[in-house]
């Protein structure tokens, strides 16, 4: 098999120190999604073979009122 690397790395801080240190490894595998906040700290590891797909995307809302809602004071 010569697909190999392409991990997701994720990064933690100690609290006391704020020395990074890695938190958690995802390696890549077939039909495999990994889902996270785009702030959180990482780092893709080299691909060395075969391939990865990412898709990225942003996600906004907003709160709307139900105007169909009738006032019952």
């Amino acid at each position: 098999d010569d697909d190999f690397g392409g991990a997701t790395i994720f990064y933690g801080r100690h609290p006391k120190t704020m020395k990074k240190f890695e938190s958690n490894r995802v390696q890549p595998r077939a039909g495999r999604t990994v889902v996270f906040y785009s702030d959180t700290e990482h780092a893709g590891e080299l691909l060395g073979g075969g391939l990865k797909y990412i898709f990225r995307s942003e996600v906004m809302f907003r709160v709307v009122e139900d105007e169909g809602k009738e006032d019952k004071s």
